[in-house]
């Protein structure tokens, strides 16, 4: 089955407008509207030329220096309760990150932001090369687990309190699994409607990531680290296929904000007060970028099942023909419901529904039965 990408963002223009958050004045550009000319490409982080990682580090530094971070921290808190659990997730967040984008490009025209695809070296995060010192840093270290390497090595920031930016991994030295593109690709198919697949990707890998990097990353100022920006621009990546897969029901916001009420595509986002319709639609505002290795892909090219299951039993020493639940339990602990805490408003039902998905998922790449 061959999809193509149609979501295309063009900056056609920039306005100013300033506001003031957390006692800085952060800029949030405005978008035109116009149709998309030039599309540009987000790629994975990995795959990123030395130029362009370092054109994008160099403006991380200089909007982590201006402040801007804690900036964009507080409006991602203080607008917490209006955009989780409910239809404005998805679309929210794409603004959001598009803001980000935009900040960016107001240091260097040329940055684009990347994503991390988290649903590589799945099994063992810690081990992407994404968290290591080469790119966005891993693990906080000593007593207040600080973030000592990579991009972001002794960052402090201001918002909530004055601190260094932290990471805790969520199983001391690693995050625990996280979601293999196998699952990804189910929840992909077998969500038939917007409201389902919104949940669904929120309260499943999404979610999961934030619980496994811990600490900062899974409270509401998780902005003041830019692996957030990168985590959310792999789930709006996830929307981008679900939308080119399902070309019919592509713009489809069906859903209801936190209050109940009907959400529909001239509801206005948070902060924002612009229309969802300017995060959806094609080319119809001021966004025009694509995704890497979309356009040409069939859904089915993202994932070599059998390639994947031979790594996996390789790394696991021996072919597992029947697995129980302690053995699953044992090398996946972390897809077991967390009842601890969790992101904003979690969907219980949701999440428990995702946990046993991904499990059975890993059964089948392991060739097990129960």
């Amino acid at each position: 089955m061959k999809f193509f990408v149609s979501i295309f963002f063009c900056v056609l223009g920039v306005l100013q407008n300033v506001i003031n958050a957390q006692g800085n004045n952060l800029p949030n550009p405005q978008l035109s509207r116009g149709r998309c000319r030039n599309r540009v490409v987000r790629k994975e982080v990995t795959s990123m030329t030395r130029q362009e990682w370092n054109d994008f580090a160099n403006a991380n530094v200089m909007l982590h220096n201006a402040g801007y971070f804690e900036g964009l921290a507080k409006i991602h808190d203080d607008y917490a309760m209006a955009i989780h659990g409910n239809g404005f997730f998805f679309p929210w967040h794409r603004r959001f990150v598009k803001h980000y984008e935009m900040l960016l490009q107001s240091m260097n025209r040329n940055v684009v932001v990347p994503y991390w695809d988290w649903t590589r070296n799945w099994q063992n995060p810690e081990t992407n090369p994404v968290l290591s010192n080469r790119f966005m840093g891993g693990n906080g270290v000593g007593g207040g687990n600080c973030v000592r390497d990579g991009l972001i090595h002794d960052w402090d920031r201001s918002f909530p309190t004055q601190d260094c930016v932290k990471r805790g991994f969520r199983q001391g030295n690693t995050p625990g699994p996280f979601w293999p593109m196998d699952a990804v690709l189910r929840v992909l198919q077998s969500s038939n409607d917007f409201r389902t697949f919104s949940t669904n990707i929120e309260n499943g890998p999404h979610g999961n990531v934030h619980l496994g990097i811990g600490l900062d990353f899974q409270e509401m100022h998780a902005p003041n680290d830019p692996l957030f920006f990168l985590h959310h621009g792999m789930v709006d990546r996830i929307w981008s296929i679900w939308q080119a897969q399902n070309p019919r029901i592509a713009n489809d916001i069906t859903s209801n904000d936190i209050d109940g009420n009907p959400i529909s595509p001239d509801t206005l986002l948070p902060f924002y007060n612009e229309p969802i319709s300017s995060s959806v639609f094609d080319g119809s505002s001021g966004y025009c970028y694509t995704y890497d290795d979309l356009a040409t892909r069939s859904l089915e090219e993202f994932i070599n099942k059998d390639d994947m299951r031979s790594r996996l039993k390789s790394q696991l020493g021996s072919v597992l023909p029947i697995c129980n639940s302690t053995i699953t339990e044992g090398y996946f602990p972390s897809v077991k419901p967390d009842t601890n805490h969790f992101m904003f408003a979690p969907n219980i039902t949701a999440r428990d529904q995702m946990n046993n998905l991904v499990r059975n998922e890993v059964l089948n790449i392991l060739n097990c039965r129960v």
